[in-house]
């Protein structure tokens, strides 16, 4: 409720409790306790009932002299309007204050039984009403103060009720229901249905006068009408209609022109209690109304392919015809509600009016407005992830491709663990080990219609790759004296790599040209020759290219002996293929 400033509040409460509580008021929050809260009516300790409201920054309240926490049913109300403020308890006025016309200004809730009370005068012990509540009722006028004594005296325990039909269902017993405005009340037939109370075995007369209930202060003033009618309710029912005619009475209420009647009816066997005023309600059966409406047609949203639903309250008299619009145009209904065919895109934005008649007039709802959106799609996913095979140390890349509608989001997991993080339409593995082997990445795709999950990609490791270094070049035996059995031999080397773990095959497929023509393997910088006098081992430092040279640097040890370690810069002329094949392996060597 948007700050309410006019208002009548009322409850029917019955406590014995000796720490108050609230009964009614408005706050900020709908559950929990405000931080805003005002409008309050409660009950303190001692059980008075006071109203107050947040008014020229401080607490303003009014309240009762006497207590109501005696275990019977009460009836409290309060009213705030530009004449000031308003307490009754039971029907009765209590106190008035009118100095203070406005409250906080605030949009909230209006909170039945328990909210904040905190910093009020007066405030209870507790902000929860220990007891029972009952009829409690929020308005948007101010009543007026028969209106309240007559609301009371309507609902308190022993009173009944007379009720009259106008071709609708009969008005609840026990609702109270304002008159008809007296211009409407010519000398025309009414029907009265008086529920009286047990059937008896022999049929009974009773006289009822009808009045109208005047603003006495003290007690009830009954003005009598010109008539007064016998009833005569049959023998074994309860029920019981007679047709009368009433005159009209000019100026019975100084507030407008309602005109509130009372029923008097003398005790008899069909009453129960001792109170003798019943509240009826006089509606014209001949009077035709036009059409109100009551509730609008809201604005409404759907999905490509949905049906739209439009809807409006109307009084008034039947019947009534419905005729709904489309952008204007006439749509086939003629009820209250309006079902549209399925939409599409260009249905969003149509604008949807009601226009509502009868014998006596028309009325036309607000426009709403149709919205439309996509309905979304299911996701697709339209490449899924491979199987991948890397060697240990190295990563390894899965992902995927979706169709839809978007917003996506993304999870992968491995071997149906989910991977932390990865929330991306890709991941990336590794350094692998060995133990990632055979694992199974997939990922779950999903948006706001369904997820789906991916096929199961294989990561496969394998070990890291030899490396095979053939080097092919001329060797000066004056650097090999040391080692060599002659000092005229020669030898030829090629420079290959083969990063394949099928790499020793190769190597010992290649074919010797003469006893000194070998091939190297090295393997982590380790190598093993033959040189004439037996196997020499050493160690590869590095290989440099200057102009037309390759030199290779060697750790060389003698086989036999005292081994001897030679450190020595080999230059190499190297052959065409050498030259031209270095630049690709020299990076993978250094």
């Amino acid at each position: 409720f948007n700050n309410p400033t006019i208002f009548t509040i009322s409850t029917w409460f019955k406590t014995t409790t000796n720490n108050g509580g609230k009964l009614i008021g408005f706050g900020n929050q709908q559950v929990g306790q405000s931080q805003n809260y005002d409008r309050n009516l409660w009950l303190d300790p001692s059980g008075h009932v006071h109203f107050g409201i947040y008014s020229n920054g401080d607490e303003r309240t009014i309240g009762t002299t006497s207590t109501f926490n005696d275990g019977q049913w009460h009836q409290a109300c309060a009213q705030l309007s530009p004449s000031g403020m308003k307490l009754f308890v039971d029907g009765t006025l209590r106190a008035t204050n009118n100095s203070y016309t406005i409250p906080e200004n605030f949009t909230g809730y209006w909170r039945i039984g328990y909210d904040n009370m905190t910093g009020w005068p007066d405030a209870p012990n507790s902000f929860y009403i220990l007891g029972a509540l009952d009829e409690a009722t929020v308005s948007n006028a101010v009543r007026s103060e028969s209106w309240v004594k007559l609301n009371y005296e309507n609902q308190k325990n022993g009173s009944s009720l007379l009720s009259l039909n106008n071709g609708k269902p009969v008005v609840s017993l026990n609702q109270l229901v304002e008159a008809l405005p007296e211009s409407s009340l010519t000398a025309q037939a009414f029907s009265i249905a008086a529920a009286l109370g047990t059937s008896k075995s022999s049929s009974t007369s009773i006289q009822v006068k009808l009045n109208y209930f005047g603003n006495a202060q003290n007690g009830i003033d009954y003005d009598p009408l010109q008539s007064s009618y016998s009833l005569t309710i049959p023998a074994d029912s309860t029920l019981a209609s007679q047709v009368i005619n009433l005159t009209p009475i000019e100026d019975l209420l100084d507030e407008g022109n309602e005109t509130l009647y009372v029923a008097i009816v003398p005790d008899t066997a069909y009453r129960v209690g001792n109170e003798d005023t019943i509240a009826i309600v006089i509606t014209d059966n001949d009077q035709k109304y036009p059409p109100v409406i009551l509730k609008e047609p809201a604005d409404t949203s759907a999905l490509t392919g949905d049906v739209a639903s439009f809807s409006v309250e109307v009084s008034g008299s039947t019947p009534l015809t419905y005729q709904w619009t489309m952008n204007g145009i006439p749509v086939g209904t003629s009820s209250s509600t309006l079902i549209t065919p399925p939409v599409s895109m260009n249905d969003s934005g149509a604008h949807i009016q009601c226009i509502i008649t009868n014998s006596v007039g028309a009325d036309t709802t607000r426009v709403a407005t149709l919205y439309v959106s996509v309905r979304p799609e299911a996701p697709v996913i339209v490449r899924q992830p491979q199987t991948v095979t890397v060697a240990e140390g190295e990563y390894a890349t899965f992902s995927v491709a979706v169709a839809g509608t978007p917003p996506f989001t993304y999870q992968w997991y491995n071997d149906s663990a989910l991977v932390s993080g990865a929330v991306d339409s890709s991941i990336r593995v590794g350094p692998v080990t060995k133990n990632d082997n055979n694992s199974r990445y997939y990922c779950r795709v999903s948006n706001s219609v369904t997820d789906m999950i991916s096929w199961k990609a294989i990561l496969t490791v394998r070990k890291p790759s030899s490396q095979i270094l053939v080097i092919t070049g001329e060797l000066y035996t004056s650097d090999l004296h040391a080692i060599g059995s002659s000092s005229t031999a020669t030898m030829d080397f090629t420079v290959k790599l083969f990063p394949s773990m099928t790499s020793d095959s190769l190597l010992y497929s290649e074919s010797f040209l003469t006893q000194y023509n070998q091939a190297i393997k090295v393997t982590d910088g380790k190598f093993s020759i033959r040189l004439g006098e037996g196997n020499a081992t050493g160690d590869l430092v590095d290989i440099v290219r200057s102009n037309s040279n390759i030199f290779v640097s060697f750790s060389i040890s003698r086989p036999g002996g005292n081994p001897e370690t030679l450190n020595r810069r080999v230059p190499l002329t190297a052959s065409p293929y050498a030259l031209s094949s270095l630049p690709q392996i020299y990076s993978r060597l250094i």
